[in-house]
């Protein structure tokens, strides 16, 4: 009996082991109120403590993390944070001096960089005064810290798409992004770079959720152009293949990639378009939504 007992004793401390085993193999999950966190740098036990990344949790709580180079130092802001950081303007402008694109897509690429690496000021930097005043307060609201740790910008392409005129550059920057499971999308962003005085500096960025040809008129009753059914290929980093492209009286239509402003009588059935919702959309398929600016390509 008493060796019976022994056996068994034995088997229950190998088991106890070989479970501990496993579970000291098993990746450690983050579970925010039963929902698990993904995070770009996976948790770690180190002398017998568990290390978790900090800004996954930190954001969960509403708050943003912020690193500050000078001081050396990890900052976490809440609600309650008085005074949001504030960068210097004397600071802005020696970045300004030290990332001066001398030519246009090196402009294009600094921004892009500066999305992947999460830089609101390396973005601001290379941008035009106009484009600076309408992004500003993104930017210090935000702590000059962009995007989302998760998911975040794996790489990214800049592809010349159209040359404006001597002084003015439409890029098509498409952004790869991955998490901590390793699936990937894209996103696409069209960079219009100008140049002023001698350096080129990003003028316009505008997203692009619909590409393709015009293949049906939408009229009224009485025969007014109301909106364009639009089809093209699925492309890497644009939302729809097919919408029904609603105009509205905030709706601007341009001629293809210049500031020239067009009237939508200029839309046939046959020629190319580009456009862009900047706001909800009826979420049938296709999809259908109040353009915010249409380009044609006669």
């Amino acid at each position: 009996m008493k060796n019976k007992l022994f056996a068994f004793a034995i088997l229950l401390v190998l088991s106890t082991a070989i479970v501990a085993s496993a579970y000291a193999f098993a990746p450690i999950k983050i579970v925010f109120d039963e929902d698990e966190l993904n995070s770009d740098v996976a948790p770690i036990i180190e002398n017998g403590r568990v290390l978790v990344p900090l800004r996954v949790i930190a954001e969960k709580f509403g708050a943003e993390v912020v690193w500050d180079a000078k001081s050396n130092t990890v900052r976490i802001l809440t609600a309650k944070t008085p005074d949001k950081i504030q960068v210097p303007h004397s600071w802005v402008t020696g970045l300004e001096e030290a990332v001066a694109a001398k030519d246009a897509v090196t402009a294009a690429e600094t921004w892009a960089q500066g999305v992947k690496t999460r830089n609101g000021a390396l973005q601001y930097a290379v941008m035009t005064p106009e484009l600076q005043k309408e992004w500003y307060q993104k930017f210090a609201e935000s702590n000059w810290s962009t995007g989302t740790s998760s998911p975040w910008v794996e790489k990214y392409e800049v592809i010349e798409k159209s040359i404006i005129n001597n002084e003015a550059i439409k890029y098509e920057v498409v952004f790869t992004y991955t998490d901590s499971t390793q699936s990937t999308f894209s996103m696409r962003e069209y960079v219009t770079v100008k140049k002023q005085d001698a350096n080129w500096h990003v003028s316009s960025l505008k997203k692009v959720d619909v590409s393709g040809k015009v293949t049906k008129l939408i009229l009224n009753d009485d025969q007014d152009i109301t909106g364009v059914f639009v089809e093209g290929e699925q492309q890497k980093g644009i939302s729809y293949d097919k919408a029904n492209v609603m105009i509205t009286d905030d709706t601007k239509i341009y001629r293809g990639d210049t500031d020239e402003i067009i009237s939508k009588d200029n839309l046939k059935e046959g020629i190319t378009v580009e456009a862009f919702f900047g706001g909800p959309v009826l979420m049938i398929y296709p999809v259908q939504g109040g353009a915010e600016i249409i380009r044609v390509f006669e």
